[in-house]
């Protein structure tokens, strides 16, 4: 009768765990239809770097209460960035304005009908996700527009 409890609690967790993290429709804000997500968060000193045999594979980037994992990421140019907001708080993923990703600013590219920007131009909710195509080599720093002290690096590559 007992293992017949941990057998319960084991599939209750497992279930809850997919339920909790599980993207929704309508939550996703994206402008690139994205197919899985690679782990891109391997140890070590180097930045993870995407499939670089596969461009059109996303990154993923996790935002908790301590900030973004990994805080530094390099993908291919071509390659889109999936950030997963795992925290308990609003996320609003948006380029330093210091290193500008398309030169315009918020009120500009955040307009309504405006071509997609590295700014989600919005928080979003916990378990939400987000991405951003990256298609300009360059080292892209941003933060969390709803809470500035958490950063984050892309490095894009040719």
């Amino acid at each position: 009768m007992k293992k017949l409890w941990y057998v319960v609690i084991v599939v209750a967790v497992v279930y809850l765990g997919w339920e909790f993290f599980r993207p929704r429709p309508g939550e996703m804000q994206s402008q690139t239809s994205t197919a899985s997500v690679i782990d891109a968060m391997g140890g070590g000193a180097a930045a993870p770097v995407a499939n670089a045999g596969d461009v059109s594979m996303p990154a993923s980037v996790t935002y908790s209460a301590t900030g973004f994992s990994p805080a530094t990421i390099t993908v291919k140019k071509g390659t889109a960035v999936m950030w997963t907001n795992l925290s308990g708080e609003g996320m609003w993923v948006t380029t330093d304005p210091e290193t500008g990703y398309d030169g315009t600013d918020r009120k500009a590219h955040c307009a309504e009908g405006a071509a997609a920007s590295f700014d989600q131009c919005v928080a979003s909710a916990a378990g939400s996700q987000w991405s951003f195509t990256f298609n300009k080599a360059g080292t892209w720093k941003y933060r969390n527009n709803a809470n500035k002290s958490f950063i984050g690096t892309v490095v894009v590559t040719e």
